[in-house]
């Protein structure tokens, strides 16, 4: 949901650059290898997949042409999705992180231990993203300061 929410931002028209100066070609370069070795990389292929997917079952009366012309539109509007989030991601994390903090993460990131954290993410995202459904933040906070003091309450008290 969260790199689909991303790839969606992708499309929209970029925002005006906040007023940090442009960093340099070495430190974009950086940003761009963290973002490009991480996790967003790994998963929004997947995210493109499955969309395509959902366009290909949701798109009745595609002849196998049809069907191919979408996968090969789908493929290239989520390359440049994911291309233009990655260098927008190497350009925050080139603003955020040190030179010596990009190469120490990329280096990690090459490790078969962030291999192997990597794998296990999509599922354990896909748990907290499920788990997220269920949760009532507002509600849960309102209930127990109406239980507390008496006030917030919805109609009909506690």
């Amino acid at each position: 949901m969260i790199v689909l929410a991303m790839l969606l931002q992708a499309a929209a028209p970029a925002p005006a650059p906040a007023q940090r100066p442009a960093p340099t070609a070495e430190m974009a370069r950086l940003g761009t290898e963290v973002a490009r070795s991480g996790t967003f990389a790994k998963l929004a292929p997947l995210m493109v997949e499955q969309q395509t997917g959902e366009l290909l079952r949701d798109t009745p009366g595609l002849t196998p042409a049809d069907q191919a012309e979408l996968r090969a539109i789908a493929k290239t509007t989520g390359a440049a999705g994911i291309e233009r989030i990655t260098g927008m991601m190497g350009v925050s994390y080139a603003g955020a992180l040190s030179a010596d903090d990009m190469r120490a993460i990329i280096a990690f990131n090459a490790t078969d231990a962030a291999r192997r954290y990597r794998a296990a993410e999509p599922n354990a995202m896909a748990i907290a993203v499920q788990s997220m459904g269920k949760l009532d933040f507002k509600g849960d906070v309102r209930r127990a300061l109406c239980t507390k003091t008496g006030k917030g309450c919805a109609a009909g008290g506690k």
